[in-house]
């Protein structure tokens, strides 16, 4: 059975966001949009299975089994997504409360939705401290301007620039920019000077006379 869970963090949708270059605060309470940045949904998580621990210094939740994860422009589906925050014992031993991230791992058939941007993957690794996303394991990622692949990705949120290992870009294709054809040959070009110093072959006939009449 499916189960739904509500915003668990301020920031968790935003922390997926650097793609986007959308900005995530570094404080618990969920910022104002920026100008041009749509307007602050909760972010939902779904899933079938749902593995979460308290140690008093670190919470950890698991979410396993047809994960999604809806947001500020913003859609995550994965097999398992895990999150790593920091955290604090309630003094009746409850769980307490959870402060800031501190990671973000989505793996099996990673799939991250934005408005104009599609990214997949195997492994989805957020680092909101270091303010940047990791793509792995057969990355891709679709903008309308083309594709761009690699072996490992790495894009820094609210910078437009990032790292890509082994790239292979496909962009759309080019228009034609008018430059005249080159003409078509039947073969390939010879040189109106070639062989003419080289000397010419001996007669067949004289070389016959020759043999067939040998001097005594």
């Amino acid at each position: 059975m499916k189960r739904r869970f509500a915003l668990l963090h301020p920031l968790l949708g935003l922390a997926l966001l650097p793609l986007a270059g959308a900005a995530a605060g570094a404080a618990a309470d969920t910022p104002p949009p920026a100008a041009g940045v749509s307007e602050l949904k909760d972010t939902i998580v779904t899933s079938d299975h749902l593995e979460l621990r308290n140690d008093g210094e670190l919470a950890y939740f698991a979410f396993s089994g047809n994960v999604r994860l809806t947001g500020t422009n913003l859609e995550v589906t994965c097999d398992k997504l895990e999150i790593y925050a920091e955290s604090k014992k309630g003094e009746d031993g409850s769980l307490g409360s959870v402060g800031g991230l501190r990671r973000i791992v989505a793996t099996g058939h990673v799939v991250i939705a934005q408005e104009g941007r599609r990214a997949t993957a195997g492994r989805a690794e957020v680092l909101p401290d270091e303010d940047k996303i990791v793509l792995t394991e057969d990355p891709v990622v679709t903008d309308p301007q083309g594709t761009v692949s690699g072996e490992r990705m790495t894009f820094y949120r609210g910078r437009q620039n990032g790292e890509i290992v082994k790239p292979r870009v496909l962009l759309r294709a080019l228009p034609d920019l008018g430059f005249p054809r080159r003409p078509a040959t039947d073969g390939p070009a010879t040189d109106s000077t070639d062989g003419a110093d080289a000397p010419a072959p001996e007669s067949a006939s004289s070389n016959g006379a020759a043999e067939d009449n040998p001097q005594p």
